[in-house]
């Protein structure tokens, strides 16, 4: 169920009580391997590698693959780094944000391809877990999917992505950087254009420009989980025994708080129009930064399926990114879905952002892998 993805607690809850009971049976029983030989007692596992001794470079086809680790507010964030058998070190690193609840091999693993595809044509990549998801560490403070993916539409892997770009900085030497976002990390990507110096270009990819809602409440406005926490126990007992990140909170307030005022003194911004294109529920704050993204002098890509986010965009797109700047490209992708889950649509949007990147730094390398960029097996740390 997309509401629960992020209740591991509940769910696990009736398994985690009924192996508590089993092992309650077992300690209970004799010990009856007292009389047995050395051969039939089973060797207790040793403990797995630790991250940190597994972080080592992996060959592959495209290039090498490397666990690496960066911090974010004191919590360790763990990704990959791709990197190239030749590396041109003015070429742009590309970042790749986390899509939202998804890890960083991407949905259907579409991170690790677009990776690998580009690693085999020179270009240097990092995907990386968010705090709180995979195998980064930290914890997530929310109640379902739906809250999740509403703090990242209102830029919660703000920090985590800033901090995988000043990483990149201080220990690759990244001279600047190319964000690559999917879905929520196509949110992120937009919310960071409009202003962040770092940034070299942005590749936006089936971005929505809606808040995402409930399944249950497809007419709720995106607050609606805080008018259903106030009639919830499980929220006031986390409430009243201190287990809500309450720092979090507030500095997500302020942040929610600080859009909100700003954007009304913003010229240009017709907000009216823009709820009349996309209705009730439009991500004003992103609408604001892809138009100032628009007027930078910066390369930026807008790609899509035969979506509704498509749709969306094309409503509004004369506004937001007006006639003129060559810089900006638009593609859609015929017949794919919002994830790219059959091969070739992922293949083409592949081809799509390597024709980009080519034509907006001058670049074209020879390709060293066949034409499917991910034909080797996939490696243990993906």
């Amino acid at each position: 169920d997309y509401a629960e993805r992020v209740c591991p607690h509940e769910l696990f809850q009736v398994t985690r009580t009924w192996l508590g009971g089993q092992l309650g049976a077992i300690v209970e029983k004799p010990n009856t391997t007292a009389n047995r030989t050395a051969d039939d007692v089973t060797p207790t596992p040793q403990p797995s590698t630790s991250w940190r001794e597994y972080c080592q470079w992996t060959s592959s086809e495209s290039g090498g693959e490397q666990p690496i680790c960066f911090e974010v507010d004191g919590v360790s964030c763990r990704g990959i780094l791709h990197t190239p058998s030749r590396v041109d070190p003015d070429r742009p690193l590309i970042v790749m944000p986390p899509q939202g609840m998804n890890l960083r091999t991407g949905w259907n693993q579409l991170h690790v391809r677009l990776a690998r595809r580009l690693g085999s044509r020179g270009w240097r990549s990092l995907r990386f877990d968010a705090r709180g998801q995979g195998q980064s560490e930290g914890a997530l403070d929310f109640a379902t999917g739906a809250d999740l993916f509403l703090a990242v539409e209102n830029g919660h892997h703000l920090a985590d992505t800033r901090a995988a770009i000043a990483w990149a900085q201080e220990t690759v030497g990244a001279r600047s950087v190319v964000l690559l976002g999917v879905c929520g990390g196509a949110v992120t990507t937009g919310l960071m254009a409009a202003e962040d110096p770092h940034l070299a270009a942005a590749a936006l990819v089936e971005f929505p420009l809606v808040y995402s809602q409930h399944p249950a409440q497809r007419e709720g406005k995106p607050l609606w989980r805080y008018r259903e926490k106030l009639l919830s126990a499980e929220a006031w007992r986390r409430l009243l025994t201190l287990r809500i990140d309450f720092l979090f909170h507030l500095r997500s307030l302020r942040l929610a708080t600080h859009r909100w005022l700003t954007l009304g003194k913003r010229e240009g911004v017709d907000q009216s129009w823009l709820r009349e294109q996309l209705g009730a529920t439009a991500n004003l704050a992103l609408a604001d930064s892809i138009q100032r993204s628009c007027t930078r002098d910066i390369p930026l890509l807008f790609a899509f399926g035969s979506t509704e986010n498509a749709e969306m965009f094309d409503r509004v797109r004369s506004v937001l990114c007006p006639a003129g700047p060559s810089s900006i490209r638009e593609r859609i992708v015929e017949g794919a879905d919002h994830d790219f889950l059959l091969p070739e649509h992922a293949r083409e949007l592949g081809e799509i952002l390597e024709d980009w990147l080519d034509q907006s730094f001058g670049t074209r390398d020879e390709a060293i892998t066949d034409e499917a960029g991910d034909c080797h097996p996939e490696l243990p740390h993906a």
